[in-house]
């Protein structure tokens, strides 16, 4: 009876200390519809980030997994912007790769409430990186 008392706290505290956690909750909120209709849902201290990527490339899950899952990113991601993420081989993915001359993915696209590029980031970019030149767009609006 006690080793199965000991076995049920033990599976307790392991859950609880590495947690069952999906990865995707480690993310900014993602917007579910289209440039157009997230323009409308701007605050006047916010900004559209279009996150461009590609399922396959290397940068862009090193994006996701060590900048995009940072708390403070986060943080400030859902408080300061609204992210949209786009499949760069979609049709909608391509135009805009090619609008904004991306040269490699991830490329991030920072656009103010009247669609006009602001800032873009090309390549991978670490959470402290890009919280300050988020936190510095936004002190400029």
């Amino acid at each position: 009876m006690f080793k199965k008392i000991q076995y049920i706290i033990t599976i307790g505290f392991l859950l609880l200390f590495f947690g069952c956690n999906n990865t995707n909750q480690n993310m900014p909120i993602w917007y579910k519809g289209d440039i157009a209709s997230a323009q409308l849902q701007l605050q006047s201290n916010q900004l559209i980030m279009i996150k461009l990527y590609s399922d396959w490339w290397k940068s862009c899950k090193l994006l996701d997994a060590n900048t995009l899952s940072n708390e403070n990113f986060q943080s400030i991601a859902n408080e300061n912007l609204i992210c949209i993420k786009i499949n760069k081989n979609t049709e909608v993915g391509k135009k805009l790769y090619d609008k904004y001359n991306a040269n490699s993915l991830p490329y991030l696209i920072f656009l103010d409430k009247n669609l006009n590029l602001i800032a873009n980031q090309s390549g991978f970019i670490n959470a402290i990186e890009l919280n300050h030149k988020i936190t510095k767009l936004i002190a400029e609006l």
